[in-house]
């Protein structure tokens, strides 16, 4: 790998991955202690001792005011106080919120504004997050861009918005602002993998989101939930380009780390598989989606076992199919990954069968 910093040049003169630099800026960079702390910190959330957490976060804080990262896991420990779903990109949505959690939700969009106008930048952007009127979001990501135009989170806000709005000549532009703002900002070399992806090219997303996890993974700042969406997405990718013993690999790191039935299921159909199981697999991807009818995973093992371990084109088309329904119904940008990738191998599906050569 090349030396942080440089460009990674791509095929035939196309786009590049750029890895991120080690050098943070003033409103990403912990000191080692104030990591360790975080460290703690994120130990007490995934514990369930969440108001614990927020003050122990609010403290933390007032040492280090500028750092965006804390802001956003307060808001975290505040919303898990409440009973509230995550905001990170990453995280799953439960469909229509309760009128409790809707009074909840605006209690806390409220505490927020009221930071804002009492905060600075930090707190613009940590509201903005909470906003869910967009216009309302760009409103305060404007008065953060006034205050400070080089903080890289807001083009990064920006482009995350565009992204929603399937604006992708916009993601492209804040994108590289925020790059050039800020070489070490890890959400905006996040964001720009489906950057890549939107362009179809599966080699350069996978290069991205390879390079992006290596600097993620165990980076407490970082909710790995993204790293494990992202280590799924490079499994896909793998099948797109034809690599499914890539994928395998992938998937057997992925379900390890996933404690809940559904992914214990999806952890013992990898295991059968690897052993040549693959009946014994699918049966378990199958009582994996049973267990979690809306996840995405266990359908996606079952693409992949029917595409490429039992050669039966029309089923995995099937399955690939409903990757995409059920990715559709999730906001999320690791569904939209999803997304793209199902409709990539239906479409190149599409393409062989009006050829006459069938599936691949």
């Amino acid at each position: 790998m090349c030396a942080l910093g440089l460009l990674l040049a791509g095929a035939c003169g196309g786009p590049s991955v750029r890895e991120p630099a080690l050098e943070q800026s003033r409103y990403d960079a912990l000191d080692t202690a104030g990591l360790r702390k975080l460290r703690e910190v994120r130990a007490l959330l995934a514990t369930g001792h969440a108001e614990e957490a927020g003050a122990a976060l609010a403290e933390l804080r007032v040492r280090l005011p500028e750092c965006v990262y804390l802001a956003l896991w307060q808001q975290e420990s505040e919303i898990s106080a409440r009973g509230l779903e995550a905001v990170w990109p990453g995280a799953a949505k439960a469909g229509a919120p309760s009128p409790e959690q809707s009074a909840a939700i605006e209690e806390l969009r409220q505490v927020w504004r009221a930071r804002a106008e009492a905060g600075g930048v930090v707190e613009l952007v940590a509201a903005a997050r909470l906003e869910l009127d967009p216009a309302a979001a760009r409103a305060l990501l404007e008065r953060a861009e006034a205050l400070d135009p080089r903080c890289a989170w807001v083009p990064y806000a920006r482009a995350f918005l565009a992204a929603r709005e399937n604006d992708w000549a916009v993601v492209d532009a804040e994108l590289k602002r925020s790059i050039d703002l800020d070489r070490g900002h890890l959400p905006t070399y996040w964001l720009e993998s489906w950057k890549f992806a939107r362009s179809e090219d599966p080699e350069l997303a996978s290069e991205a989101l390879s390079t992006w996890v290596e600097r993620a993974r165990g980076d407490p700042r970082i909710d790995e939930r993204l790293v494990q969406g992202a280590e799924l997405d490079l499994a896909v990718l793998s099948v797109v380009q034809g690599e499914p013993k890539v994928a395998r690999e992938w998937l057997d790191k992925l379900e390890t780390q996933l404690p809940d039935e559904s992914a214990a299921l999806c952890a013992r159909a990898c295991a059968a598989q690897a052993l040549g199981h693959v009946d014994e697999a699918l049966e378990l991807a199958q009582r994996a989606q049973a267990a979690a009818p809306g996840a995405l995973l266990p359908v996606v093992q079952q693409a992949l076992i029917w595409q490429y371990w039992k050669k039966d084109p029309a089923l995995a088309e099937k399955a690939w199919g409903e990757v995409l329904t059920l990715s559709r119904a999730s906001p999320e940008f690791g569904a939209l990954f999803q997304r793209l990738r199902a409709r990539v191998l239906l479409d190149r599906d599409s393409q062989a069968k009006s050829a006459g050569t069938g599936a691949p």
